[in-house]
């Protein structure tokens, strides 16, 4: 009997034992089992978000907003890539030239398009065209004298190729009328293209120009 009473009290020091396995000596760590309740909740709310009508109308408007921006995001881009980069072409002096002109014009009016152009006839006249380097800037309204369609294209013409008179288009302009005008209206075939009006008339005069505005 003391042998049994022995034996059973071992089994029951062993049986003491394994349950005092059971509890953790440390911090106990979150079980995989409660990420996978974590997951499975939200799982369950997203699934609930699109299932529910008025969240997924919800979705839906944001997604149709992000497309309205980038829409008009494009068309505002789409006429700018029309145009190529353009930069401030090099201020060209004649060998022999003593005196440096420009004349500006801004102004849409055919009876300053007319004088303007008498203006630069006149100074031809008086320097001579080895002796005067003149140069036309047109911008804002301006820029229609420079237009293919002008009515003035011909004495454009005769000014550029006898005289070497250059003819310089406003950039920032001509975007303004692409806007206005759905396309990209042609210029003449005489002009060139400057990024801004004004900043080629700073240009010019840096390098000893006088500027006048007729």
């Amino acid at each position: 009997m003391a042998k049994l009473r022995g034996c059973s009290g071992i089994a029951g020091l062993f049986r003491t034992t394994i349950k005092a396995c059971h509890y953790p000596l440390g911090p106990q760590l979150p079980s995989d089992s409660g990420k996978r309740d974590v997951a499975r909740r939200h799982v369950f709310s997203r699934d609930v978000f699109r299932s529910t009508p008025q969240m997924r109308g919800v979705a839906n408007m944001n997604v149709h907003k992000k497309l309205g921006f980038l829409l008009l995001a494009l068309m505002y881009l789409i006429p700018a890539a029309a145009f190529a980069a353009v930069k401030m072409p090099p201020v060209q002096q004649k060998p022999f030239s003593t005196t440096h002109i420009v004349l500006q014009i801004s102004d849409a009016s055919p009876a300053t398009q007319n004088l303007v152009l008498n203006v630069a006839g006149n100074l031809m006249t008086y320097y001579g065209p080895d002796k005067l380097d003149l140069e036309i800037v047109a911008y804002g309204p301006g820029l229609k004298l420079l237009l293919a369609n002008n009515v003035n294209a011909s004495r454009i013409h005769d000014l550029a190729k006898s005289y070497d008179v250059k003819f310089d288009a406003c950039e920032n302009t001509l975007h303004a009328f692409t806007k206005k005008l759905g396309h990209v209206p042609k210029l003449n075939s005489e002009s060139q293209l400057v990024p801004a009006g004004a900043a080629r008339i700073v240009d010019l005069v840096q390098h000893g120009y006088v500027l006048i505005r007729p």
